[in-house]
């Protein structure tokens, strides 16, 4: 019964990382007509689709099994993971596009092993095989499928041994020009690091409970790009900024609501504007800046000014934001930090979210219509 159970929960959670992943898919496609950089994001969430897809129904479904151990797909899929990770943390933090010569460069040898894959499953007569335990390895020690999968576990430990040590240096260059961003890099990185050690752990252990903690990964790394994509930024920033602070629709149904007074919401605005670009902004630091309680700043965003505290301080920074785009040349992740956001993601986010136009385009048409 224990086995039967989680036999189950293997499936069930293998199930929700694909259905997680097919929603992000689905949301980060629409998103790429408006940013080119998302491509790399799209890469990604197909690649673990993909393999997603082929662990839950074939081995899942179909098989009622857990994931192999060193399956080929996966073995593999890892090596195209790492240079596409590295990839999306070099355009994540810097406002330049990728040539094709350095896709090539990054990407080559996964796909010189994906065409090794391909020749000897329609050329060799022995097939690739599914392994649940160690002992059926020595069976099959002259099969060309295990000297493939070892060279996939190969590769990617001189992967990280290339690619870990340019994200250090990358860091202590984003440390240099941005204190702020590079907290939440380092957080991005180890997310990513614990996701290879559950994926390996999980491919080299006959365990089920690795391989849910697997399956769990994937939906929570999953979970991370959907924020990035339009469905997600359409529910979260959409609805909250159509409640902007210049229109005074919601002042004008709560006039009977007094929190804070004309001088003292006049106090207030000018500590906040001093504030705003400091990204690590709180409403218990504006609170004890004006010698208020952060609770009475609560209710006086929430009631008298009908719109949450964070929502009021993006939209804010999004009408700084709008004025230094038209007014002046500055780079777009420049920009970004000068108005306080934590990093250019979130700034790109939340102006799509506002113009469904990243902040680049935007800045070109209006430059049109002037």
């Amino acid at each position: 019964m224990p086995l039967l159970l989680f036999k189950i929960l293997v499936i069930c959670t293998s199930l929700l990382s694909w259905v997680v992943l097919s929603i992000a898919g689905i949301s980060l496609f629409q998103y790429n007509k408006y940013n080119k950089k998302i491509a790399l994001s799209i890469a990604i969430v197909s690649l673990l689709w993909f393999v997603s897809t082929y662990n839950s129904w074939y081995e899942g479904v179909f098989l009622f099994r857990k994931i192999a151990l060193m399956p080929s797909l996966n073995s593999w899929a890892l090596t195209l993971l790492t240079p596409l990770f590295y990839l999306y943390f070099c355009t994540q933090n810097s406002d330049k596009s990728l040539n094709t010569r350095l896709w090539i460069r990054h990407l080559l040898l996964p796909g010189i092993l994906a065409g090794i894959y391909i020749g000897m499953i329609l050329f060799n007569p022995v097939p690739d095989m599914l392994i649940y335990n160690w002992s059926e390895f020595e069976l099959n020690c002259p099969a060309w499928w295990i000297s493939f999968r070892i060279g996939c576990y190969l590769l990617l430990i001189i992967q990280l041994f290339v690619y870990v040590p340019r994200l250090s240096d990358m860091s202590k260059e984003i440390s240099d020009k941005n204190m702020y961003q590079i907290r939440f890099f380092k957080r991005e990185l180890l997310y990513i690091l614990s996701f290879y050690i559950i994926s390996v752990v999980s491919m080299l252990t006959p365990c089920y409970i690795c391989n849910i903690l697997y399956n769990l990964s994937v939906t929570l790394t999953a979970g991370y790009f959907l924020r990035q994509s339009v469905f997600y930024r359409t529910i979260k920033y959409k609805i909250a900024f159509s409640l902007q602070p210049h229109l005074n629709t919601r002042q004008e149904e709560k006039t009977d609501i007094i929190i804070l007074s004309p001088p003292e919401e006049e106090q207030l605005a000018k500590h906040l504007k001093r504030m705003l670009n400091n990204p690590d902004l709180t409403l218990k630091m504006l609170a004890r800046e004006v010698g208020k309680n952060a609770t009475i700043l609560s209710r006086y965003f929430n009631q008298q000014l009908g719109v949450r505290f964070s929502d009021y301080v993006t939209a804010r920074r999004l009408d700084e934001a709008e004025v230094l785009l038209k007014d002046t040349d500055i780079t777009v992740i420049e920009i970004s930090e000068l108005v306080g956001f934590q990093t250019s993601s979130t700034f790109y986010q939340a102006f799509n979210a506002r113009h469904n136009l990243p902040p680049s385009q935007w800045r070109k048409k209006m430059n049109v219509e002037l």
